[in-house]
């Protein structure tokens, strides 16, 4: 499809973005309260792949962020839902601020026949396709809180003009 497609500089979509997960403290009692807020000055290392090397403080490259979060190499990490799935035991996450988070893939047509496939992916009943494959669309929110990694992530974009 490519071939007959045209040729792209990039995607249309924006991939799946990323979230900040770190390990929660002992359970919160009320002698020690767990914390209500992002703790982005004092995280510490947070793992992250090569992609999110200026995404946030302490950023330390990983080729495995979710498995070297869950093996406890470092307290937080920088993780897209897909990955966030592999983890088995309770973590917070947080939206990375200033869509930091965000790996924006654009398309530029260079064909009649690529220009007509992009408009295509811009369609309505296509955009709803994005939600079905863990994508992002880049005119509207998708996800509700049945998906609650990626309805964190969507709820925290900010959508062009």
């Amino acid at each position: 499809m490519y071939e007959e497609m045209g040729r792209y500089s990039a995607g249309a979509t924006p991939a799946s973005t990323s979230a900040l997960f770190f390990r929660p403290s002992p359970v919160p009692s009320s002698d020690r309260p767990g914390p209500t807020l992002p703790p982005w000055a004092d995280i510490g290392a947070v793992l992250v792949p090569k992609e999110g090397k200026d995404a946030v403080p302490g950023a330390v490259l990983s080729k495995d962020p979710p498995g070297e979060l869950a093996a406890g190499k470092a307290r937080a990490a920088l993780l897209t839902p897909g990955q966030a799935v592999r983890l088995t035991a309770g973590f917070r996450a947080y939206p990375v601020p200033e869509g930091k988070g965000l790996i924006p893939v654009r398309a530029e047509a260079l064909t009649e026949d690529g220009q007509s496939f992009l408009l295509f992916l811009l369609r309505e009943d296509r955009q709803d396709a994005l939600r079905e494959n863990g994508l992002f669309s880049l005119t509207r929110r998708l996800y509700s809180p049945e998906d609650p990694v990626r309805y964190l992530v969507d709820g925290s974009r900010d959508f062009p003009g």
